[in-house]
């Protein structure tokens, strides 16, 4: 569980990195980067493994990220293993594939995910503008 969430962390990061201007999707660059997993700690706790199958809407990034030529302040989490930016987020289990999905969405996971005893879904800003990483753990 915790390379899936390693890799989750990650993923949220790369995207992370504010970007000045309208940049269309085809120029978004990524890259791997190869440490040690560190978790975060003292965000703000969304969920638990009680949380099944439940989204989280609106919640403030504290910086404007610009995703797919769009301005956004706030993403919603799904406990389903994706994000989408913006202030709400589809329940279903398959973002992309679904007609019922959410337009603008990360999806690292997009399965009905179940989470192990003790485990929290945690957001967390941190850096100093305009150096600024929102993770999703």
């Amino acid at each position: 569980m915790k390379q899936l969430i390693f890799i989750f962390s990650i993923f949220v990061i790369t995207i992370s990195s504010v970007i000045a201007q309208t940049t269309p999707v085809a120029n978004y660059t990524f890259s791997q980067h190869v440490g040690t997993y560190t978790e975060i700690s003292g965000g703000t706790v969304h969920g638990t493994e009680a949380n099944v199958n439940e989204s989280f809407n609106a919640i403030d990034l504290g910086f404007t990220f610009n995703y797919n030529a769009t301005n956004y302040t706030q993403i919603s989490i799904q406990t389903n293993g994706f994000i989408a930016m913006g202030t709400s987020v589809s329940s279903n289990s398959y973002p992309v594939s679904s007609s019922s999905g959410t337009d603008n969405v990360i999806v690292p996971f997009g399965r009905s995910i179940l989470a192990q005893t003790g485990s929290e879904l945690m957001s967390k800003m941190e850096g100093t503008a305009p150096n600024r990483v929102f993770t999703v753990q």
